[in-house]
């Protein structure tokens, strides 16, 4: 194991390591350095975390305005369907009572027919 990996290694103060290990102050250089590529790499990692969140929250009011679309849409063709089905509903009771009215005034010729030939 050398002298980074010991675990009390990062616990010892950088005067005792200058003190005591020769060495010891460019393990406390590079522990800093390390330390400092790490809190860069923390700051980046939390500006990506960021623009992912607002890209989220984008894609949500996209995702939100295409529901509102939808719905719209929705409701537009339930409100047209349902105004055919009333229409449909309609022309139905007017033709049935149109062939009521027609078979009654069919059935009326027929009678003066019948009755006019029974005359002459």
């Amino acid at each position: 194991m050398t002298f980074d990996q010991h675990p009390i290694a990062r616990w010892v103060g950088i005067g005792t390591l200058v003190a005591g290990v020769g060495g010891g102050a460019f393990f406390v250089v590079d522990e800093r350095e390390r330390s400092i590529s790490q809190t860069v790499m923390l700051e980046a990692i939390r500006e990506e975390q960021g623009r992912i969140v607002e890209e989220l929250i984008e894609q949500t009011a996209d995702l939100e305005e295409i529901r509102r679309v939808q719905t719209t849409i929705t409701d537009t063709v339930k409100h047209g369907i349902d105004r055919v089905e009333r229409r449909q509903g309609e022309l139905s009771s007017m033709l049935h009572a149109t062939g009521i009215g027609l078979a009654g005034e069919v059935g009326r010729l027929k009678g003066l027919h019948e009755k006019g030939r029974h005359e002459h």
